[in-house]
């Protein structure tokens, strides 16, 4: 069985990291713990005081927290399908859609309690999801209105989408955009999220306004990673992961750089192997469905991905040593790979301090 890894010490220091870097721009960090769908026993082996607030995106994730220990549960982007569960667990949301957020208001108001909070997310240039300048100050005033809900301000994402990096000078225009909503609108508006590793260097490099309060995060953390620039974040650890794929087979085969009467593989795509001629090869178990192969690095260097199934990986271990059948090979997992690892029911997940 393939076998995850969670290493608790690096990622506690991570989680300091990003706490002091937040706490010295007058930032307050909102850890993202999607990854691992926010498992209450996760949260309970990590152990770390920024995890009494945390963001999700599926309030399924959000049910079994215990309200007392996880005190503020964010939401981002409620379903329509999910209203009731939403205002019963999540204590904020992330929204941009007005009728959302009257149906928010109504079922709030129905359920009793304090208002649900709210966030508006603002289009900044990454295409996802978002409303534009233009249209905030119509949506403002229509969402700060909606019984049931307290609006607190604005949200941004980059570099999910469309790899969009902020410049150096963004902040300070969208800090001035957010004043002239606030004159517009009437409304104080006090908050501002930023969201996503890609934002780590501009507020590392240059004096953060003031209009902004909160830090999203979750790369970082848990990867010491930045997709969007192709590079790591500086002082982070980045092995707080690894994945362990058990060798299935092992055999010596004739690989050409295309199989006799090429066509396409399991997901429609026609292959080349540059790793040619009489070659050792092993089936790992663990494909596609469990940790897509583009989204590891091997931490042996003798073994070279060369290929996947839905439930198998493929390397060419010519230059490996100790490769046989039930040995274990230890995989550098992205992000893609770790979120599919919590998602499986085929995998073990071994947690540990390993300082």
């Amino acid at each position: 069985m393939a076998t995850l890894h969670l290493r608790l010490a690096p990622l506690r220091r991570n989680l300091d990291r990003a706490t002091a870097f937040c706490q010295q721009r007058n930032l307050t960090l909102l850890p993202v713990t999607k990854i691992f769908r926010s498992r209450s026993d996760l949260l309970d082996r990590i152990a770390h005081p920024s995890l009494q607030r945390l963001a999700d995106v599926h309030v399924a994730n959000l049910v079994a927290l215990d309200p007392v220990r996880v005190r503020e549960r964010v939401q981002l982007r409620p379903r329509f399908g999910d209203l009731l569960e939403t205002v019963k667990h999540a204590t904020r949301v992330f929204l941009s859609d007005p009728l959302l957020a009257r149906r928010l208001g109504e079922a709030r108001v129905a359920a009793g309690g304090a208002p649900l909070k709210v966030t508006l997310m603002l289009e900044g240039g990454d295409l996802r999801d978002g409303i534009t300048w233009a249209d905030l100050p119509a949506v403002v005033r229509q969402v700060a209105s909606v019984p049931g809900l307290d609006l607190e301000g604005l949200g941004v994402n980059l570099g999910c989408l469309a790899g969009a990096i902020p410049g150096p000078c963004l902040l300070e225009r969208w800090a001035e955009q957010l004043r002239d909503l606030r004159r517009v609108t009437g409304h104080s508006l006090p908050q501002f999220s930023l969201g996503g590793t890609v934002f780590w260097d501009v507020l590392r490099d240059r004096p953060v306004p003031p209009e902004f309060t909160e830090f999203r995060l979750g790369e970082a953390v848990y990867f010491g990673w930045n997709t969007s620039l192709g590079k790591a974040v500086d002082g982070f650890e980045t092995d707080v992961f690894a994945l362990d794929l058990e060798v299935l087979e092992c055999w010596e085969k004739h690989v050409r750089s295309t199989p006799e009467g090429p066509g396409f593989n399991a997901f429609g795509v026609a292959t080349v192997q540059s790793l040619t001629g009489n070659r050792r090869r092993a089936v790992l178990d663990g494909g596609e469905n469990l940790a897509p192969f583009r989204a590891l690095t091997a931490r042996d260097s003798g073994v070279v991905l060369v290929g996947e199934t839905h439930e198998y990986t493929v390397v060419d271990c010519q230059s490996a040593a100790g490769v046989v059948p039930g040995a274990a090979l230890r995989f550098r997992p992205g992000y893609e790979a770790v979120a599919r690892c919590f998602l499986s029911p085929y995998l073990d997940v071994q947690i540990g301090e390993d300082a």
